[in-house]
């Protein structure tokens, strides 16, 4: 299967931390033993909303299309099950005013006193809402967010690789010098990574970040 390394991503995500283990539960060892009824149950154990729930199913859906060209399984019985029509609440946005205060209270939210290099967590704060905030990428795709994927074009402006299409071109988007600056305004945690040293898993780096935010959502 040809796959980018973002999406190779996602894939080992669902079926390593997910299928598997619940999988492991039910003592569910070959990929046959996965009936309808048994996938339809994952599906509807996952705690994601819709949207990220049918983008989970569309994964198992290649998967044992895959396991069933090669002849592992009969059938795909993956295709029969439904697209979740769970709704969604709506999404609101971030005044200009209110993004201010976000920043500002990034300075103001706490007193940082622990962990490692506390004395830049406000300036780091900053920059990571201002970067999930001009590229759209969740807390974990932030922290995941590599390096090399912030570059300067020919014109001078700086831009971020999201992903890349399915014909296999790269797609930019264009961040303003303001994210640049409080990027180049906090040391460097690692060589790949601007918000996290790439020890451990990404989701315990999550939860640290998701308290710090907490603290100034707050305080704005």
């Amino acid at each position: 299967m040809a796959r980018t390394l973002w999406t190779l991503t996602h894939y080992e995500g669902l079926f390593r931390r997910q299928l598997s283990p619940w999988c492991k539960l039910r003592g569910i060892h070959f990929v046959d033993e996965l009936t309808l009824d048994l996938l339809t149950k994952f599906r509807n154990s996952l705690k994601n909303l819709g949207t990220v729930k049918n983008r989970k199913l569309s994964r198992v859906r290649s998967f044992c299309e895959f396991c069933a060209d090669r002849r592992w399984v009969a059938t795909n019985v993956a295709k029969k099950i439904k697209r979740s029509q769970e709704e969604e609440p709506d999404i609101d946005y971030f005044q200009p005013e209110e993004m201010n205060a976000l920043e500002n209270a990034c300075f103001i939210s706490h007193r940082w006193e622990r962990g490692r290099d506390y004395e830049y967590r406000d300036k780091r704060l900053r920059a990571f809402i201002l970067f999930a905030r001009w590229t759209g990428l969740s807390i974990i795709d932030c922290v995941r967010f590599e390096r090399y994927r912030l570059r300067r074009n020919s014109d001078g402006v700086w831009t971020v690789l999201l992903r890349r299409m399915k014909n296999g071109n790269p797609v930019f988007v264009a961040v303003p010098p303001k994210v640049i600056e409080a990027l180049n305004s906090i040391p460097p945690v690692s060589d790949q990574y601007f918000f996290w040293t790439g020890n451990g898993r990404p989701q315990t780096a999550v939860r640290g970040w998701r308290r710090s935010l907490e603290h100034v959502f707050k305080a704005a």
